[in-house]
């Protein structure tokens, strides 16, 4: 076992580009094919099998660019860096034989390389920042057949070893794949929840019902309200720029990006912090901890509950709840309304909603019991939710770890 890799090219069979087809079945091109293209390979170096296209290709052009299970299919022109495979069983959903685009190089293991260690060693960090630099191009980076060449295998060990290793790293990827489902199933349940507890009640609960006009059917002892009259709304500012007083203070600045960008409901901390200087040059107000950060510019109907005091800029009408109102409930009540407040939204450079317009929100009001119960079941399902993608994201830091150990690293005894 060699301590010194050789280049990529010498553990390959072939390095084939795809095609492209056309988008009807023709004389010339009577095959049917599903076209995985650069968008269908995500960021975790998955194919995203719902997503790809039928088109029609020639016998030639089936036969230079199908993708079969041994391949690792790489991005040779945009997202340079990103692969995938064809594993899992994603395909199956298809009649039709799947190939990959012209943008995309198929890359096939010699009968000494392991195809799944093959797939493992083009994700690590060095393979991806090498075709990175030696890619060219302005609009549109190319990755150049000399990446085969000039990138060496960290080493390359025995078939066995190869083997040991693949199986090792599928293994926690499994893991990674059944917390990924048991998350995506618990949102799903939530998802149908949330409309279902926000609007009728916890089942079983009410005997008794009224219709609320352009809302539906609702519990008799719930009441309809405006948004205005059970939360006080206030906005934010942006203090100038161009005055360093203004900034670098104690008072957290919040911008819509920092909500999107959370993992939970909850924002502890900001990116940046004005002055008592700034507070006051803008007519800035402090909202105080445990209030709905309301995204409403741009990207409209974010949420957040703050757990200490903030200001934002003026891409948000903020929420401070009044008497009776349980906290998490409008937060949950908040995001069920995310299509509604986009549809209110207007503007020609990007879309915007009013403090009127988020004022004016009907709001179906159950008794302050309800919505602490109400939220109690929301919160659980979250809990259990941020509970997996903990687990997952560890899993996720323990594979990298892994990878660089298993793959570059020839001491490490098996």
């Amino acid at each position: 076992m060699s301590s010194i890799g050789p280049p990529l090219a010498d553990v390959l069979d072939s390095v084939r580009s795809g095609a492209w087809g056309s988008d009807v079945a023709t004389g010339e091109r009577p095959i049917p094919v599903r076209v995985v293209r650069n968008g269908d390979i995500s960021e975790d170096r998955r194919i995203l099998f719902e997503s790809i296209p039928k088109r029609w290709v020639s016998e030639r052009e089936l036969n230079n660019s199908i993708v079969s299970d041994r391949d690792t299919l790489i991005v040779g022109s945009g997202y340079i860096g990103k692969s995938a495979r064809l594993r899992g069983g994603g395909g199956m959903m298809f009649r039709e034989p799947i190939i990959a685009s012209n943008f995309i190089r198929i890359i096939t293991p010699n009968s000494r390389t392991d195809p799944g260690w093959l797939f493992w060693l083009l994700g690590l960090d060095s393979a991806i920042n090498f075709m990175k630099r030696v890619s060219a191009g302005t609009s549109l980076q190319n990755l150049p057949t000399s990446f085969f060449r000039e990138w060496k295998v960290p080493f390359y060990p025995s078939f066995e070893r190869q083997k040991y290793v693949s199986t090792v790293l599928d293994s926690v990827e499994k893991a990674i794949e059944q917390a990924d489902n048991v998350i995506t199933k618990a949102e799903q349940l939530r998802d149908a929840l949330l409309h279902e507890l926000l609007t009728r009640g916890i089942p079983g609960h009410h005997t008794e019902w009224k219709e609320a006009p352009g809302l539906g059917t609702i519990p008799a002892t719930w009441q309809v309200v405006r948004l205005g009259e059970i939360v006080d709304i206030v906005g934010g500012s942006t203090p100038s720029r161009n005055i360093r007083e203004y900034w670098e203070g104690n008072i957290p600045w919040v911008i819509p990006s920092e909500l999107t960008e959370l993992t939970s409901r909850y924002l502890s901390s900001t990116n940046e912090m004005i002055t008592e200087e700034g507070l006051l040059s803008g007519g800035l107000k402090i909202i105080p901890a445990g209030s709905v950060l309301l995204t409403t510019r741009a990207t409209i109907g974010v949420v957040a509950i703050n757990l200490v005091p903030v200001t934002t800029n003026q891409g948000f009408q903020n929420l401070i709840p009044k008497d009776r109102i349980d906290l998490l409930w409008l937060y949950y009540y908040m995001t069920m309304c995310n299509k509604e407040l986009n549809r209110r939204g207007s503007g020609s450079t990007f879309k915007e909603i009013s403090r009127a317009n988020v004022k004016s929100l009907p709001v179906i009001y159950p008794p302050l019991p309800e919505q602490n119960s109400i939220s109690l079941i929301l919160d659980s399902i979250d809990n259990y939710i941020y509970k997996f993608r903990s687990v997952a994201t560890k899993t996720i830091a323990f594979r990298v770890s892994l990878m660089n150990q298993l793959l570059t690293n020839p001491r490490i005894e098996i």
